[in-house]
């Protein structure tokens, strides 16, 4: 995929604007790290793959820097959800990356199967020179839906006119120029695998404690 990845982007120049989806198989199910970067984490397999997957990232900027484009791209990266932690298997690779030290989701509760936010609070980080203050961060709260809106606003200067196109999707881009006094999400509905719901606003969270209709008890 890193290799593809490269090969179209080689193609691209910067007379032309361009988008890359770039949907790693790392760090999901089957653990399966490169023969190059086994035993580097000494976290096992799973931290291998981490390093994986950061390898492929590198490249993908490496790519953009040669061609001299990285300072006119946007490189978004995050994850659909929280790290995955088996409970009842002692010998899975995220349990041996754990007991090595490695806190897959830091300190927040649950896993990407959960309604807590260590299933829903995940890793988004923004590079775009001369505009995302290099080393800054932000509290301002965000989906990943959003990207669609930021991105609407940033090329063509509003969001689709028809309120039918993602009208649940609200752009950031006050937040990545550093403008925070008024967010333009101030709330957000999340779920886990189960269906379970939670409304987030502000610093509370209300979980809705209610099975979906059809669960087992």
């Amino acid at each position: 995929l890193t290799d593809k990845s490269i090969e179209w982007l080689r193609k691209q120049s910067g007379d032309t604007p361009f988008f890359l989806y770039f949907a790693a198989v790392a760090v999901h199910h089957p653990i399966t790290p490169s023969a190059y970067m086994r035993g580097v984490s000494n976290c096992g397999p799973y931290g291998d793959f981490i390093q994986d997957l950061d390898l492929s990232v590198g490249r993908i900027i490496e790519a953009l820097d040669y061609m001299d484009l990285a300072d006119n791209t946007i490189i978004i990266f995050s994850s659909d959800n929280g790290g995955e932690i088996p409970g009842n298997r002692p010998e899975a690779p995220e349990n041996l990356a754990i007991s090595k030290g490695l806190k897959i989701n830091g300190d927040l509760r649950g896993d990407k199967h959960t309604i807590f936010e260590g299933g829903t609070n995940v890793p988004f980080i923004v590079s775009w020179p001369g505009v995302v203050e290099k080393g800054s961060s932000s509290d301002a709260m965000i989906n990943l839906m959003d990207i669609f809106a930021t991105v609407c606003e940033i090329t063509d200067g509003a969001l689709p006119a028809s309120k039918t196109v993602a009208p649940d999707s609200y752009s950031f881009l006050p937040a990545l120029k550093g403008i925070q006094e008024s967010p333009n999400r101030t709330s957000m509905v999340t779920a886990d695998a189960n269906g379970m719901h939670a409304v987030r606003m502000g610093d509370w969270k209300y979980i809705d404690d209610t099975p979906p209709e059809g669960m087992p008890e």
